[in-house]
């Protein structure tokens, strides 16, 4: 059996973990796995892990990071989408990829060109996500924020027509509304029903989040106060430089890694080791008392299941309304903004 995993939109590790924990296991029944990729990041770790062949995808264009997308079609125009030439052309590469690969399952996560481009393809289509990834299948599709109906309908109306010309294109029927482009043979929600990006649904089969475990070096405390603070922070973050700071002037020892940050590259208090790698999270979240984190899908799930409180900044919409959900349900704290450091001094202190 031939599987090919498609995954466009996103970044870090949460995307891969389900690639993994499902390759292996069709690893292990004899399968052959091939990825569809955004990007060259994670190429050497599945070709390594799965033997996996790695074909890159068609590139999206950067949106705007001041935006706030009102609903899931709102973020795929923001990503080109809505750009009914761009989508076509892209759409059929994606298709002739598939055509190659000649899958006998396709596995979809966040992929919407690949959802486009494998209709009709004598393969099993899969669509697996999380809630914000694999949003509920109505017309007019949710939005996350109410004043933003008018914005997500011409969104919506934009899609369609973008879509149904590269259906055109592959000589496919047309949709009659955007949310049937999600329609596949098979959908599993991998997430947890109080982390829900579109909060419970009751006709839903939650399946839980995809964790699979790393071979991560193990990293010991760094000395310092009793209370235990885990970090996974991207590099580009504007307040990393005043958190870091404010974690070595607190009676805590904490364990950061910067994603993108090289070993040794940044300087840090003596109370706080700033690892190369990634953590050992469900080894460190047993000894944690709080992870701050950018409210990630995984890290969210992981740190949930563990019981360890959360400190969310997150940096964009799906990880804002991950970071409610955790507020909503009392397992997080959100906070963004001015104040926000004040507030985390006055919890660990």
């Amino acid at each position: 059996m031939h599987a090919v995993f498609s995954w466009e939109l996103g970044a870090g590790y949460g995307h891969v973990q389900p690639i993994l924990a499902l390759g292996r296991r069709l690893r292990a029944a004899g399968g052959r796995i091939s990825c569809l990729l955004p990007d060259r990041r994670f190429e050497e770790l599945l070709r390594t892990s799965l033997d996996a062949g790695v074909h890159i995808l068609p590139k999206l264009p950067e949106p705007d990071p001041s935006a706030r997308p009102v609903s899931w079609p709102d973020l795929l125009r923001a990503h080109g989408y809505a750009d009914a030439s761009a989508l076509t052309s892209r759409v059929q590469v994606v298709r002739e990829a598939l055509q190659a690969l000649a899958p006998d399952l396709i596995l979809m996560e966040h992929a919407p060109l690949s959802l486009l481009a494998s209709r009709g393809l004598d393969a099993v289509r899969i669509l697996h996500g999380t809630g914000f990834t694999l949003p509920p299948s109505q017309s007019p599709m949710p939005v996350f924020r109410l004043d933003g109906e008018q914005r997500a309908s011409a969104a919506e109306s934009q899609l369609l027509s973008a879509a149904n010309q590269a259906l055109q294109a592959i000589d496919q029927p047309e949709l009659e509304q955007l949310s049937d482009m999600l329609a596949v043979d098979q959908a599993f929600l991998c997430t947890l029903p109080m982390l829900d990006h579109y909060e419970e649904r009751a006709d839903a089969d939650y399946c839980g989040p995809l964790l699979v475990a790393q071979n991560h070096p193990a990293q010991t405390w760094p000395g310092g106060g009793a209370t235990r603070v885990i970090c996974y922070l991207k590099g580009h973050w504007p307040g990393l430089n005043a958190l870091i700071s404010a974690l070595g002037e607190l009676p805590v020892r904490a364990l950061v890694h910067i994603d993108g940050e090289r070993a040794g590259s940044y300087l840090a208090p003596d109370n706080v080791r700033v690892c190369p790698t990634p953590l050992d999270f469900p080894t460190l979240l047993k000894a944690a008392d709080l992870v701050i984190h950018h409210a990630g899908h995984t890290l969210a799930c992981q740190a949930l299941l563990a019981g360890t409180p959360q400190w969310c900044v997150p940096l964009h919409a799906e990880q804002e309304i991950t970071a409610r959900r955790l507020n909503q349900i009392g397992c997080g704290h959100f906070y963004s903004g001015a104040g926000s450091l004040a507030r985390l001094r006055k919890v660990l202190a």
